[in-house]
């Protein structure tokens, strides 16, 4: 829509003139091929097309034309098409969210909600913590559709979009082991939430859900031999070494039978 714009044209014409700025004429035998190429922005607008005596020509910044009779050429440019890129949070605000690259004020990362404004098509990468406060990550949401379960996600950004990334609260189960005879001394692995591990039952820990824990108890202690394991009431193994996946709380219970002399 302006003038003043450098157009670079090729070969020279029959006065030794090339290029320059919009607007200008050139002269050149019949039948020749000239090449011109805009610049793909100028000032804040952004290079669309070419069009030759009013009717679309090209898409490219560069085109050739050949003079079999007199010819208009206009470089249309357009303001840049701008979307917005809208990340929350749920169910709590103020969660770091990291976003890469920088939108067009050089802003990226921030603190939900915010937005950030990017050219038409840009990829854009979100990454969010894997926990918040005392919530865990459970999945990204876009424009209120489920997304992924990944904490970092990546956009196009070919319209305005809202991102959420979607929290729930840390769910924590009581694991709690007994022994029928004796203190037998449990080794446990991973340590609990408390940063807590193995002790003489009876005792008690607490895990996140979904933690994988180990259990071992000696095979033998002064009188009683092992004998297995029940979880909650039913028989679990024999094996003096078990793992339970806290998906609820849990009572395990080591059973020792006195040994025969």
């Amino acid at each position: 829509p302006s003038s003043g714009v450098a157009i670079t044209v090729s070969p020279a014409d029959t006065h030794s003139e090339s290029g320059g700025t919009t607007a200008f004429t050139r002269a050149y035998p019949d039948g020749a091929t000239v090449t011109l190429t805009a610049p793909a922005t100028s000032g804040e607008l952004v290079f669309q097309k070419w069009r030759k005596n009013g009717a679309d020509l090209a898409t490219t910044p560069s085109v050739s034309v050949v003079t079999d009779g007199n010819h208009m050429l206009t470089a249309v440019y357009l303001a840049p098409v701008i979307r917005t890129l809208t990340v929350e949070s749920t169910p709590a605000s103020g969660v770091a969210i990291s976003v890469s690259p920088a939108d067009i004020q050089s802003e990226s990362g921030g603190t939900t909600g915010f937005t950030r404004a990017y050219p038409d098509g840009a990829t854009v990468t979100l990454t969010a913590p894997a926990t918040s406060g005392g919530n865990t990550f459970l999945k990204w949401q876009r424009n209120g559709s489920d997304f992924a379960t990944t904490t970092g996600v990546t956009v196009v950004m070919d319209a305005s979009q809202t991102l959420t990334a979607v929290y729930q609260p840390v769910v924590i189960h009581t694991l709690t082991v007994t022994a029928s005879d004796g203190q037998p001394i449990v080794s446990l692995s991973p340590a609990d939430t408390d940063n807590l591990s193995g002790g003489p039952t009876p005792l008690s820990r607490n895990y996140r859900e979904g933690t994988e824990v180990t259990l071992s108890v000696p095979v033998s202690i002064p009188d009683f031999t092992f004998g297995k394991w029940q979880r909650d009431g039913a028989d679990l193994s024999t094996s003096a070494t078990v793992t339970v996946t806290m998906d609820a709380d849990h009572s395990l219970h080591a059973i020792y039978q006195p040994i025969v002399m």
